[in-house]
């Protein structure tokens, strides 16, 4: 987690109050007739005139039509395409998308809203307050309150004086600091106790473990070697995977070293080596894009604003005005921007490079965060990774949904996740439009299905 970058002021924090921007409208069972369905991979032909009935938050029919089957409500899809909802691999629900020169919160239902009102119907929160997270996460599954799917790490492994230690303090005045601090990260030395580490993650419902393998500011430490292969080895003897944040093609040979499941980010602040793409390659490890973020940090590190449209009906305005400010920053986090900044064109050519040699790539954006909204820049991330990285619309729409799903379902127990196929979950989005061939149309979701209740989002227009 890049957590609150450019955290140079201790000025006031503000809270805003925003209502979540989702209602469920559940009507019992539903019926989706005449559609085209992309099914989440890529390699699979778009299915035409096709039928979906939803029962009991599955799908349980899929047949062409017509299927001969009533239900409590049917959605004439005829020109639609459905396909599942997106899921997003790198989130932080506590986070915040203002400046922290204007430093603002919003209740985490908003947030987990605003995912879903993008048609992001599952999201891994990557760092977090445990308890917070696992009474989102109980909320949600009894539906008390409405949003996506939610797995977590909880809080995140580092050492002594080590990202994102240094940014709380920046960020939060002392006390209030080591009490962030106590609640979001756990430091680590040789005296650990790796399995007790371990068991505390899972006593907290945790699905995962992330460690912190980077230099944020550059002159504070990253976590030694030996460290960081005992926490993956505790964890995956307590039965978790382990993501890890990293910044260079050192600190990914360091995470491979260790043997960790996942990257929450692509080398963001390096070349990607020659070495390092051949090892990743080798190891089969999948990569979380968060292009969008570091696009937004150098940015920022430059005076320009990150804003898009998209973010600006999530943000709030107070927020969205402060961008348009002179930034005020700390030298070192101003230092960590430059280096950000210096590295755009390495990421754009590691992407491509990733692309070329097939890793397995997972959508995530690491919002919200710095300018980047939640759900508005899963959005945003897709079209980059189009767009930037050379992606077919098709490819990146299966990071976002069956590959994801695959993972995430299996941690969640959840058959299908990510895929529309018969026993699945109810997780889908109708568009007008075909985002296979043109990704522009992801913006043109027509109905989103969330456990299988229509979802109705309340998201102001666009400028």
């Amino acid at each position: 987690m890049i957590l609150i970058f450019l955290s140079g002021t201790t000025g006031c924090f503000h809270y805003a109050s925003l209502p979540p921007m989702v209602k469920t409208d559940n009507k019992g069972s539903l019926l989706i007739t005449k559609a085209r369905i992309f099914d989440g991979n890529a390699d699979h032909p778009i299915q035409e005139n096709m039928d979906v009935l939803v029962t009991d938050g599955q799908i349980s029919r899929i047949a062409p039509h017509p299927l001969g089957v009533k239900a409590d409500t049917e959605i004439n899809a005829e020109g639609m395409l459905i396909m599942p909802g997106l899921i997003d691999f790198h989130t932080h629900v506590g986070g915040t998308d203002a400046p922290p020169w204007r430093k603002t919160f919003y209740p985490p239902e908003r947030t987990l809203s605003a995912f879903l009102a993008f048609g992001v119907t599952s999201i891994v929160d990557l760092g977090g307050i445990a308890g917070q997270l696992q009474g989102l996460h109980e909320e949600l599954e009894s539906g008390e309150i409405t949003g996506p799917r939610l797995a977590y790490a909880g809080p995140q492994v580092t050492v002594a004086e080590s990202h994102p230690g240094p940014l709380i303090e920046e960020t939060v005045n002392w006390p209030v600091s080591s009490l962030v601090k106590h609640l979001m990260i756990e430091e680590i030395d040789e005296n650990t106790d790796f399995a007790e580490m371990a068991q505390n993650r899972i006593e907290e419902g945790a699905s995962l473990v992330k460690i912190m393998i980077d230099r944020i500011p550059l002159d504070t430490p990253s976590m030694p070697p030996e460290l960081a292969k005992r926490t993956v080895e505790a964890a995956h003897k307590a039965g978790l995977p382990v993501a890890a944040h990293i910044g260079t093609s050192k600190d990914l040979e360091t995470a491979l070293n260790a043997g960790v499941d996942l990257f929450a980010h692509s080398v963001n602040s390096s070349q990607l080596s020659t070495a390092s793409l051949e090892r990743l390659k080798s190891s089969g490890t999948p990569v979380i894009s968060t292009m969008r973020i570091f696009q937004n940090v150098a940015m920022v590190s430059e005076g320009k604003n990150p804003v898009t449209a998209a973010d600006a009906t999530v943000m709030d305005s107070g927020a969205f005005e402060a961008f348009k400010e002179s930034a005020e920053v700390s030298p070192s986090m101003q230092e960590y921007g430059e280096n950000i900044a210096r590295h755009t064109n390495d990421r754009l050519d590691g992407c491509i490079k990733m692309r070329e040699a097939d890793i397995p790539i997972l959508i995530g954006t690491d919002t919200p965060l710095l300018g980047a909204s939640a759900g508005a820049s899963t959005h945003e991330e897709i079209f980059l990774l189009v767009e930037r990285c050379g992606y077919s619309p098709a490819k990146t729409l299966a990071m976002a949904t069956s590959q994801p799903g695959a993972i995430l379902g299996n941690w969640l127990n959840l058959r299908g996740l990510g895929t529309i196929s018969e026993g699945a979950p109810a997780d889908l989005l109708i568009i007008a439009g075909d985002p296979t061939t043109d990704i522009g149309d992801l913006t043109k979701i027509d109905q989103i299905i969330s456990r299988g209740n229509l979802i109705e989002p309340a998201i102001p227009a666009q400028d």
